[in-house]
């Protein structure tokens, strides 16, 4: 029986015209297209496990995906499974389960280059999604490690992870190494082929965090969509930089003794120990610590913060405790994005305003959803998150709202207004007296707003009244558009 004629048995006749897309096929796995009936045609994306493989290695590889994928079922930044996945016996030949399908085009065809031009603020947003999925998967104990351009699409300025086929849990430490993809894959991740028992040990004793990893792949894809090419010009290079990073941490007595510290304390002991080791690293080394004050210098120029240029190109140091975490870029992140969406509504291009807005507010409106994680910790974890960026959700849904509202959208500006003020009746207590009732005083302004211009005149009339009869002092904008209410509203 056919792959094709397989799931359509196992289906029922659910998914039917399926074809396989051969230009997107996986290394462990074989992707088709299809169309779900259940579902009035919409397309699907098959996985299906190489069926060459031992059986053993196929159900581990099936059960991994199948879990990591159910975990992220409330991210849009990852690809999201369709419905339950179909159990299977001993008796099935074939091993697969069904995805949406991505619209969209992939930021390269294979793990060596990107091939999609982006710019600046596409790529800020493609940075800004990453770090959103990556920071989910890393605040329940684990890391994705497979994170290269055939893995990532970009539909408009939406980003989505494909393949969560290698993510593992950061307590168990596998010491898994990843062939290809060297030019965006960490030192510590793919060393070379003779020294594979040896790496895993040392890996595991030696290099602390694993997540990292994937902050390194996140700077690596950056700086090529920022500087227009790759960290590592080429695969030897990158291999040269692992031999290094092996000979460095072979030489530490102690576990967990890397680099630690100030920055130019790195730097200074990367020196002494550069002093010691074979002559052949010096020029790597040299080139690769230009290239980062060279990238660090772009970023700098490109209007990124100090502390954002600082934390990119810490992203991409040799050794793990440098690196960012996730939570630190997002931090950083949002002013940036918060700045980008006031210069473009400052200039009436509210469109502009509204993508920067929409990727805030998705950030939190996602991470709200996980807060019914049944992982306590990671609840924990995801509920201080947000209320350490409480006033960056408010002024989010407040931005996104306003660029609604210049665009002529009020009902959907009122929603964003209605959000903004039960997300602040939710966590008042975290603000002062006097930041929550100017949230509130801007809230119920820009819903009477709304009201306004939706043909409500006496209605909003009343809305401003009771706001300047409620809030003491407000502001003379509330007064004015009372003013406005009173001349349009009928004498009777």
């Amino acid at each position: 029986m056919t792959i094709e004629a397989f799931i359509t048995a196992k289906s029922k006749g659910r998914y039917r015209e399926i074809t396989e897309m051969a230009y997107e096929e996986g290394g462990f796995g074989r992707l088709y297209k299809a169309k779900d009936f259940y579902r009035n045609g919409a397309e699907v994306c098959i996985k299906v496990i190489k069926p060459n493989l031992p059986r053993d290695l196929q159900l581990k590889m099936w059960q991994d995906e199948v879990r990591a994928l159910s975990k992220y079922a409330r991210r849009s930044n990852i690809v999201n499974l369709v419905d339950k996945p179909y159990e299977f016996t001993g008796q099935d030949k074939y091993l697969f389960f069904v995805m949406d399908y991505v619209r969209g085009d992939r930021l390269g065809s294979s793990k060596y280059k990107i091939e999609l031009s982006l710019g600046r603020n596409l790529a800020t947003l493609a940075l800004f999604q990453l770090c959103s999925a990556i920071y989910s998967i890393h605040q329940r104990g684990e890391y994705h490690q497979d994170i290269f351009p055939d893995n990532i699409k970009m539909n408009g300025d939406d980003l989505i992870l494909l393949d969560m086929g290698g993510m593992r849990e950061t307590a168990r430490r596998s010491g898994t190494v990843i062939f290809g993809g060297e030019i965006y894959s960490a030192p510590e991740v793919s060393p070379s082929r003779l020294r594979i028992k040896k790496f895993r040990t040392m890996r595991k004793a030696k290099m602390g965090s694993f997540e990292t990893a994937d902050i390194f792949s996140i700077g690596a894809i950056f700086y090529e969509l920022i500087m227009g090419k790759t960290f590592f010009e080429t695969p030897d290079e990158s291999n040269q930089l692992k031999e290094f990073i092996y000979d460095y941490y072979s030489d530490l007595p102690e576990p967990n003794q890397a680099i630690v510290g100030a920055s130019k304390a790195h730097k200074a002991d990367l020196i002494r120990r550069l002093i010691k080791m074979k002559q052949e690293y010096h020029g790597i080394i040299r080139k690769y610590l230009q290239r980062l004050e060279t990238y660090k210098g772009f970023l700098t120029q490109q209007g990124f913060s100090a502390a954002l240029s600082e934390l990119l190109t810490n992203a991409l140091s040799l050794f793990p405790p440098e690196r960012p975490k996730a939570e630190d870029l997002l931090a950083a992140l949002f002013p940036y994005m918060m700045d980008e969406a006031k210069a473009s509504f400052s200039k009436g291009d509210w469109t502009g305003s509204l993508k920067w807005f929409k990727h805030l507010e998705r950030h939190f409106d996602e991470m709200t959803l996980e807060c019914k994680d049944e992982d306590p910790l990671f609840r924990e974890r995801v509920v201080r998150h947000l209320q350490t960026h409480l006033s960056v959700y408010l002024r989010t849904c407040l931005g996104a709202g306003a660029s609604l509202f210049y665009l002529g959208f009020f009902s959907q500006a009122k929603e964003k207004f209605f959000k903004a003020e039960e997300v602040l009746a939710h966590q008042a207590q975290l603000l002062s007296v006097e930041a929550r009732e100017t949230y509130v005083l801007k809230i119920r302004n820009n819903l009477a707003a709304c009201t306004f211009m939706s043909g409500q005149v006496k209605k909003a009339r009343e809305e401003f009244e009771r706001l300047l009869k409620a809030v003491e002092g407000a502001s003379s904008v509330v007064r004015a558009n009372l003013a406005i209410c009173t001349r349009f509203t009928p004498e009777t």
